[in-house]
């Protein structure tokens, strides 16, 4: 899963007090470095008790890499983390990053746990380090894209750039899972397709490491789920419930993503405070920039209803005007209006 501007999975919301990766440190943080088997540097940036590092070591230094390992950093958080850190409350890991580096984050655990989501988004991570030609990133690999006849299905609509036709057809997305089973045989996540052939095994690793040849993908060491993807048509709506208590003048981000066009949210912010007296305002935010927005006070609910949302990486910005501290009960309901 790819962290904003590439938009998370499904219909997803996660409440966090700040953006995703963007947080303090936890207090027990500590880097680690590690090698690959070439002497390449390796950094884990922990930030969760008990974890077996070498673990994390062990599955990147056996898949396919080059010298961008250089530039990543494996953020390991505790399971009840991932949704604050991601910005998703069904993200299962996330990435962001650029040509120049990255950061992947993953939960602590065993690795039946974490080794499918490790290697799909250390997938990302390559997938922005290589170039394909001058098409838009993330876009596989060269050798990849024509294995995979991706220029023939992008003509035919079948596949974006973007999570524009949903998650599990999106081409960052496709290589990514299609990487994961150059390594072990595990749940495929783009359920439209067939699993990648030798062929378009092979010609990842020769986008990767210069070299066709490689071990064949070996038994994956649990049930981990491959990550996001659009939720099926019977299930087409999904509600999260949360309270928050703000001081005067406090403010919260509560964000949440979109795949996929015909997204509609609804929200709502029922306020009470000690004098009844407080007051406060909500803003929608969707790829940076402000759609909508209003206030509610005690007795009068803030409301946000948007209909015909397009893809994108959204927040809700609630925010305490009042001179007295209130407590806001928060309803999102985000609802498919159509499928594929």
């Amino acid at each position: 899963m790819r962290r904003a501007p590439l938009a998370v999975a499904g219909l997803v919301a996660a409440a966090a007090l700040v953006g995703a990766l963007a947080g303090p440190a936890a207090a027990d943080a500590r880097i680690v470095s590690a090698q690959d088997d070439q002497g390449r540097p390796i950094t884990f940036d922990v930030r969760a008790s008990g974890v077996n590092v070498a673990e994390y070591t062990s599955v990147l230094r056996a898949a396919a890499h080059g010298n961008e390992i250089r530039t990543v950093t494996v953020r390991i958080v505790p399971q009840s983390q991932i949704a604050s850190t991601c910005g998703s409350l069904q993200a299962v890991a996330c990435y962001s990053g650029n040509r120049q580096g990255g950061t992947i984050v993953v939960r602590a655990g065993s690795r039946a746990q974490f080794e499918h989501s490790l290697l799909h988004e250390y997938a990302h991570h390559v997938d922005a380090a290589i170039r394909n030609g001058s098409r838009r990133e993330l876009n596989g690999t060269p050798r990849w894209w024509r294995a995979r006849s991706i220029g023939t299905r992008l003509a035919r609509g079948q596949v974006a750039f973007d999570y524009e036709r949903g998650w599990a057809r999106s081409i960052g997305e496709i290589f990514a899972e299609d990487y994961v089973q150059v390594h072990i045989r595990s749940r495929y996540g783009i359920p439209w397709m067939n699993r990648p052939s030798e062929a378009v095994r092979r010609a990842i690793r020769q986008d990767i490491t210069g070299r066709a040849a490689g071990p064949a993908p070996r038994a994956g060491s649990g049930a981990e789920p491959s990550g996001p993807t659009d939720p099926p048509a019977t299930s087409r709506s999904r509600t999260f419930r949360d309270r928050v208590d703000l001081a005067p003048g406090e403010a919260v981000n509560i964000p949440f993503g979109l795949l996929g066009p015909g997204r509609r949210i609804g929200f709502t912010a029922n306020v009470s405070s000690a004098e009844g007296s407080g007051r406060v305002s909500n803003q929608l935010f969707c790829q940076g920039r402000r759609v909508t927005g209003g206030q509610g006070t005690d007795g009068s609910p803030a409301r946000i209803k948007r209909t015909n949302l397009p893809p994108g990486s959204c927040r809700i910005l609630l925010t305490n005007l009042s001179e007295e501290p209130v407590a806001v009960g928060t309803t999102l309901t985000l609802t498919r209006t159509r499928t594929r």
